[in-house]
């Protein structure tokens, strides 16, 4: 059966699944079938989420002998078939996550309408990846997972917020900063959000609001490094902007900086004298800014935390 891919006449096996061979035009019809049935049933939206290797490749999809090769001749021939579905479903959205954010090349970004910056389920690591990601793909595109109530795959149908949980999330920095980073991009709000107290109910939907008044300027807009690049081990204040002619959004972490805690980012490439801030979040008043001319002053409480300003250019 060539339904699926093969190297030297054996089956590939990733974490006990095969894999489709897209040259395969039986295969090809199937699963065009399966999306037109969920399209008919009303999905506009399909994540297309997978991460099983391959390997080095595949022999049984083309005329020749080198792995590599036949890998490329799927990729190409499932490209190939994303392009019919947006034909044949104009209005269909497909997010590529392929493997968390790790499959972005050029060729799929330009096949997706979104795509995943990352599935990390360690959230103050996200400002780093979303860094990297921007510097990769356009702000429009890139798809951020935010979890303001956070827990791991591992217990999230079963989780249950015991007392001492309660009380560490009562601040609501936690929540900001999750809610700060999806700024930044397209928020995909994900967590126990159905289990927060008031309060962390009040800081998502206040994010939420926010990101629905920002959201069309996204595409118009361009990533900015005030402070440079963050590693992703690294534990400093760090920055992220989303540039307009007449805004810039931007986001400021703490990341287990400890006390360190103060920062001042040079914002003189992109603004001016006059520039004016319009709009700040969360409101937690342990959060302390001032800009002065064109200098941005910044002190934000010792354990995670974020800031988002919104500043007026002219």
């Amino acid at each position: 059966d060539d339904t699926v891919l093969k190297r030297y006449d054996t089956e590939i096996v990733g974490r006990g699944t095969l894999f489709y061979n897209f040259s395969n035009e039986r295969v090809k019809a199937y699963l065009f079938e399966k999306v037109r049935a969920l399209y008919d049933m009303g999905c506009r939206y399909i994540k297309n989420d997978y991460n099983h290797s391959i390997g080095i490749g595949c022999t049984n999809n083309y005329n020749g002998d080198s792995p590599a090769e036949g890998l490329i001749q799927n990729h190409r021939n499932f490209l190939q078939f994303i392009y019919k579905l947006y034909e044949e479903f104009p209005d269909l959205i497909i997010e590529n996550c392929g493997s968390g954010g790790l499959r972005s090349d050029n060729s799929m970004l330009r096949h997706f309408a979104l795509q995943s910056t990352s599935d990390q389920e360690e959230y103050e690591n996200n400002p780093s990846i979303l860094m990297g990601s921007t510097a990769l793909m356009p702000p429009e595109k890139a798809a951020i997972w935010v979890y303001p109530y956070p827990t791991t795959w591992a217990n999230f149908r079963d989780f249950v917020p015991d007392e001492a949980y309660v009380e560490s999330m009562k601040d609501g920095l936690q929540t900001s900063f999750n809610m700060v980073t999806g700024l930044m991009g397209n928020m995909l709000l994900s967590g126990r959000i159905d289990l927060c107290d008031d309060y962390n109910v009040s800081l998502i939907k206040a994010g939420v609001d926010i990101y629905k008044n920002i959201r069309k300027d996204l595409p118009v807009s361009r990533p900015i490094y005030p402070s440079g690049l963050h590693k992703i081990n690294s534990r400093e204040l760090v920055s992220l902007g989303l540039l307009t002619e007449e805004i810039l959004r931007l986001a400021v972490w703490n990341v287990n900086a400890g006390k360190d805690n103060e920062i001042s980012i040079d914002l003189s490439k992109w603004l001016y004298s006059e520039s004016q801030i319009l709009n700040m979040y969360p409101p937690i008043k342990d959060i302390k800014y001032e800009l002065c001319g064109t200098e941005l002053f910044v002190k934000l409480p010792t354990k995670n935390s974020a800031l988002y300003l919104e500043i007026k250019r002219c």
